[in-house]
């Protein structure tokens, strides 16, 4: 999952350079959890979300819907909702070993062999 929010994130950075000057554009638009069927799909995908991430309040479909369309309406590079997201963004640029380290700490832990 993260691997690909990351190819997401490098193709979106990629289309902003490419259609500089097309009239076109791209926003990336990054979500908190959504309350989805995604996780009754995919039980065992919650257990992954870093215990932080609970502080993030979560988006309905609807929430979430209305956040694309207001990239439509009104297109900016990057979007993250809600705001404690964007809070986390902020910190990640200012002090990136602090994230890390909260995401480590409350991650899903692995056996060791």
């Amino acid at each position: 999952y993260v691997s690909s929010r990351w190819a997401l994130r490098g193709l979106h950075e990629a289309l902003r350079m490419d259609l500089v000057g097309t009239g076109l554009q791209s926003c990336h638009v990054v979500l908190g959890k959504v309350s989805s069927e995604y996780f009754e799909r995919n039980p065992d995908s919650e257990a992954y979300i870093p215990g932080i991430a609970s502080v993030i309040p979560v988006s309905t479909p609807d929430q979430a819907a209305a956040v694309v369309v207001s990239a439509i309406e009104r297109p900016r590079a990057q979007i993250l909702r809600p705001f404690t997201l964007l809070a986390f963004r902020w910190l990640q640029v200012v002090a990136p070993w602090l994230v890390r380290w909260f995401v480590v700490l409350t991650g899903a832990k692995h056996p060791t062999r």
